[in-house]
């Protein structure tokens, strides 16, 4: 069970850092240069802000459900977190159900 963080700065389109696998958490925050995205087939999260980037490599969905949840329950407590998107293909929506975060779906 080893979490590896690797941060760097890119301006860039965020949604360049993504695959068709990854899904976006939705906050007020959100803009042209604040984005978070996670994919649970790749077991990564990805935060970017105004080109400075983090990426957090889990090494199972256990790890990436804890490192999503952590951050999810932060944004809650800073009262921006909105949900995870809710226009999901069905087949990335049962695999939300099948980490039992379909709670934070909106």
């Amino acid at each position: 069970m080893t979490i590896k963080t690797e941060t760097y700065f890119q301006e860039l389109n965020p949604f360049a850092l993504i695959n068709k696998t990854y899904y976006q958490i939705d906050s007020r925050e959100d803009a042209p240069y604040y984005k978070n995205f996670f994919s649970i087939d790749d077991l990564r999260i990805i935060s970017y802000v105004e080109g400075d980037i983090k990426i957090i490599k889990t090494t199972n969905e256990n790890e990436l459900k804890s490192e999503l949840i952590r951050i999810i329950n932060w944004m809650i407590g800073e009262k921006m977190f909105l949900g995870i998107e809710g226009t999901l293909q069905e087949d990335k929506r049962n695999k939300l159900y099948y980490l039992g975060l379909e709670k934070f779906i909106h």
